[in-house]
């Protein structure tokens, strides 16, 4: 695994600024992207970090638990909620029925 002389000084220079608590989202941002790919792949922390690199992307495990968030939502919204509003559904044990 080579790492260039230039990423290894913003990698430094970043986890220092978190060391002495000096650090900013952009900060965390980098240092995610600098070290994304020396990281094995298939681990949560690559993933977090290809999503911070691609935010728009369309596979991995966060935009799988992010569609899985949506329809979550979806199913609240449009069968759940309404029971609740019509008295169908009183208290908890009935949603997790």
């Amino acid at each position: 695994m080579n790492i260039s002389i230039k990423t290894k000084t913003s990698i430094n220079s970043h986890l220092d600024k978190i060391k002495n608590d000096t650090f900013q989202e952009v900060d965390i941002k980098l240092l995610l992207i600098d070290i994304r790919e020396h990281i094995r792949e298939e681990t949560l922390l690559r993933e977090l970090a290809d999503f911070i690199a691609h935010p728009s992307r369309t596979r991995g495990i966060f935009n799988k638990k992010l569609k899985n968030i949506e329809a979550l939502g979806e199913l609240e919204t449009k069968q759940i909620f309404p029971k609740i509003s019509s008295g169908e559904i009183t208290d908890e044990e009935e949603v997790n029925e």
